[in-house]
């Protein structure tokens, strides 16, 4: 899937996303992953009917990924920790920090 591809006018998908929805966790053994041991895996295959959508798209890791193959999960014998569903949508202004600690920006942003 090429990221940043709009899901019905909804956030745009990203692997970045799926690095912190949980903190970067496999979604089958709960593992921490590096950036580089993860990879998106369609809970419903895309080769049976599986849609790039939030609610089909988990951060798993990639010796666990290729394990399940095109599988249901059940099939391969895993089982999701969470429930694949969309972020929230967070205003601009969430994800601004007062990294100088600009002491005038205290009330408006957080450090």
């Amino acid at each position: 899937m090429e990221s940043g591809t709009m899901l019905s006018g909804q956030l745009k998908t990203s692997c970045k996303c799926y690095l912190f929805t949980p903190p970067n966790r496999c979604q089958y053994t709960g593992r921490v992953l590096r950036p580089d041991e993860g990879s998106l895996d369609h809970v419903l295959p895309r080769s049976r009917g599986g849609k790039n959508a939030w609610e089909n798209l988990v951060w798993a890791g990639k010796d666990v990924n290729a394990r399940k193959g095109n599988r249901l999960p059940h099939e391969a014998g895993l089982k999701l920790l969470n429930v694949p569903r969309a972020p929230k949508e967070l205003p601009a202004s969430a994800t601004i920090r007062n990294a100088h600690r600009i002491p005038e920006w205290k009330l408006f942003v957080r450090e």
